[in-house]
């Protein structure tokens, strides 16, 4: 590194703030042109007029955007374009095991609710779309994740806090990383009481930037610094906070990563930072305003017609207007309307060309942009198709994307061990249909090398409610899913009652074999069950478990279930043929009755001996 950087993760604890405030003013001097490159992309994005310094971005103190500024942002729609694109999906953090039994299996199912719950209460999935338009605009996304009162916390980080040195970062993973940032003097005061009087004394300004506002003399700021170790076992790693007067927190760093999630929208070919979508698209874009401005002031100067009247013709003024009809009377040289040719054609042929090339150099189609549907594509398949193909230049943008999330997966694990390790035992919340289950993290027994993370998006299914029927009816005609399951594939709200008691029998069903399998609980069957499909469900359960060693136990427990279940049906059966008997037998005519003879009724022939 530099001869002005400081070793500071050497240094002893008197030094220590001092020698990391130097490394991180030299930073802030050496690096004036990737602050200027950022606040130049933060003003073509947001037509904005950012001022201040690197750490901290401010508007101008005018509010009112001049009249002459020209407002068609394609850096600003080619970004939220891609943005939408690419974040509107939720991918989900799966565990599975490596090599694992049954049980192991059932533990990792219960680590990936648990991380859903973690996302769920940290807001992850929308911390994630705002770092990936963050890298859209800046050479840099990031999401910070840390323990606070107990719990942990993802924040997002703006690109310009971030400081790192360009020797040490030149193959892309720097081994020393500086976030400054201004905070309220009584925030920290809260966070670390016994350094009020450090805090008070202290400033928010570096010696090359200083915040002339009255506002920021109760800000100060804090530098916190990371150095990974350099090797396993070696126990150089530290972690330090610091302000300008004092340290406020120096603790060993064992981690091989910064505890942030980073977004890029593409890596550069050397360096840590990468290269954001708006400054690939300055150059455009600058070439668009100067066009757009010349095409303004034409129309300003040449877009009124003009009436060419010769010196002496006697015509009146008020007979020239624009009502229907009029009658302008003249002596002499007529008056002549002319309109003239505001600008060449050759102008907007290139305006539209720029446009154009802003459009495939981001890899965005005009008509996702302007949110239209291409004529002639009507089907939900050829819809996809012409997805398929538009998001084929963002392939390798979509995986880093969804690879954020195992990053991020990651972290969460580590903090909950730490958490653990001291302690505390962080209990997550998992939302699964109707059903809210609290999972701690002590109810988890599995290790790092037994699982391995893999991440699904939450649904391949078309976003809006017409492809996903359509898609739907596709996977049913060509036999892929039974129709009694094409209902729990539509997740439209509200459809949520009928599809939450068409599923009703095979929710049951999954919950009663749950318990057996995890908790050696036992529940019979019944006859309001769906037997048939409930014996299928648990036959390829019992030879599941005996693949995966389930214990014989709960096997006996499946057993026992489907004989009791088999044994319900033979019952119904004979009970209905029963039934059916009975009625065959009261449909049946009756006898005929044949007439009694004499002696029936009583009637002894002549000779007969009387009857005792």
């Amino acid at each position: 590194m530099g001869s002005k950087l400081k070793q500071w993760w050497k240094a002893g604890k008197p030094d220590l703030y001092s020698q990391v405030f130097e490394t991180v003013n030299f930073l802030f001097e050496n690096n004036s042109g990737r602050s200027d490159r950022n606040m130049r992309c933060a003003r073509l994005y947001g037509s904005s007029d950012y001022v201040g310094s690197p750490v901290m971005y401010t508007k101008s103190i005018s509010p009112v955007m001049p009249e002459d500024r020209v407002k068609m942002n394609v850096i600003a729609s080619m970004s939220d374009t891609v943005g939408s694109k690419i974040s509107k999906m939720k991918p989900r953090v799966t565990f599975l095991t490596s090599g694992g039994d049954y049980f192991l299996g059932e533990e990792a199912k219960k680590l990936s609710k648990f991380i859903d719950g973690v996302f769920y209460a940290n807001k992850t999935h929308a911390l994630h779309q705002v770092g990936f338009r963050d890298c859209t605009v800046f050479d840099i996304g990031a999401i910070k994740h840390y323990i606070k009162d107990n719990k942990i916390v993802s924040e997002r980080t703006m690109a310009n806090e971030l400081f790192s040195d360009d020797l040490d970062s030149l193959y892309g993973d720097p081994q020393n990383l500086y976030q400054v940032k201004v905070v309220h003097k009584d925030i920290l005061i809260a966070a670390y009481p016994k350094k009020k009087a450090s805090i008070l004394l202290s400033t928010s300004s570096f010696k090359s930037a200083s915040y002339s506002s009255e506002d920021m003399r109760d800000y100060v700021l804090v530098v916190e610094a990371w150095h990974l170790p350099s090797g396993k076992d070696v126990g150089d790693g530290r972690h330090v906070i610091t302000i300008e007067k004092d340290t406020l927190s120096d603790e060993e760093y064992t981690r091989e990563y910064f505890p942030f999630t980073f977004f890029r929208w593409s890596k550069r070919l050397t360096g840590f930072w990468g290269q954001s979508l708006t400054e690939r698209l300055i150059g455009i874009q600058l070439e668009i305003n100067k066009l757009l401005r010349l095409i303004q002031k034409a129309f300003h100067l040449g877009s009124a017609f003009k009436v060419f009247l010769e010196y002496g013709s006697k015509v009146a003024k008020e007979h020239l207007n624009n009502e229907l009809g009029s009658i302008v009377y003249y002596t002499g040289q007529k008056p002549e309307f002319y309109a003239p040719k505001v600008v060449n054609e050759e102008v907007f042929r290139h305006l539209q060309f720029l446009i154009q090339s802003a459009y495939e150099e981001s890899g965005v189609s005009q008509l996702s942009a302007t949110s239209k549907k291409p004529s002639g594509l009507d089907s939900g398949k050829a819809l996809r198709e012409y997805n398929d193909i538009e998001t084929e230049r963002f392939a390798i943008t979509s995986q880093e994307y969804e690879a954020s999330f195992l990053e991020t997966a990651r972290q969460y694990i580590d903090l909950v061990k730490e958490l653990y390790d001291e302690g505390h035992d962080y209990e997550a919340v998992a939302e699964s249909k109707r059903m809210i289950e609290k999972i701690k993290w002590s109810e988890i027994d599995i290790e790092d090398n037994e699982f391995i993370l893999k991440m699904f998006p939450t649904s391949s299914l078309p976003t809006t409610p017409a492809g996903k029927m359509q898609y739907v009816q596709e996977l049913i005609n060509n036999g892929f899913i039974p129709k009694e399951y094409a209902l729990s594939l539509l997740d439209f709200p509200d459809l949520d009652e009928y599809t939450s008691l068409a599923n009703a029998g095979l929710d049951n069903l999954k919950k009663t074999l749950y318990n057996i399998l995890n908790k050696g609980l036992y529940e019979a069957p019944e006859p309001y069950q769906d037997l048939v499909g409930g014996i299928t469900m648990f036959q390829n359960a019992y030879l599941r478990g005996k693949n995966e060693d389930v214990p014989e136990s709960r096997l006996e427990l499946i057993r026992k279930w489907i004989s009791n279940a088999e044994a319900i049906m033979s019952t119904a059966s004979q009970n209905a043929q029963a039934q059916e008997q009975l009625m065959a037998a009261e449909a049946a005519p009756a006898a005929p009755v044949e007439p009694m003879n004499p002696a029936d009724q009583g009637q002894l022939p002549p000779g007969a001996p009387p009857i005792p």
